[in-house]
């Protein structure tokens, strides 16, 4: 998680889309990789991202990626392609918007508590 941080702007804002405990705007770093540790956690560390191709500029990028992970047993596939839409300043992600593809979520999640978002 370190390096991933390193990536990331001290400001960055994640946007995780969908409708379950993993849902919602992440900002900073500590809160970001809280999100990632919460989604190994839930997954019982399945969740799994495989980038297919990426495009970039100085500024903008977009990643096609299939994502994949199970809870409780259960596999739930993969959702891909999907896209991230990471912004970059200074060689850091300041701004990443994930995009869903077609299929179910990636990460089974019941509705459980809300998690600090930073």
């Amino acid at each position: 998680m370190a390096t991933v941080g390193r990536l990331l702007a001290d400001d960055v804002v994640w946007h995780s889309p969908g409708k379950n405990a993993l849902t919602g705007d992440y900002t900073g770093i500590p809160a970001v990789l809280a999100l990632f540790g919460r989604t190994f956690e839930l997954t019982g560390g399945t969740f799994c991202t495989e980038v297919h191709d990426n495009v970039a500029n100085d500024a903008h990028g977009v990643a096609l990626v299939t994502i994949s992970g199970s809870r409780d047993g259960t596999s739930n596939g993969a959702i891909g392609p999907c896209g991230a839409l990471p912004r970059r300043q200074a060689s850091r992600v300041v701004d990443v918007r994930g995009r869903p593809g077609r299929g179910r979520s990636a990460v089974p999640v019941t509705p459980d508590p809300p998690m600090s978002r930073g």
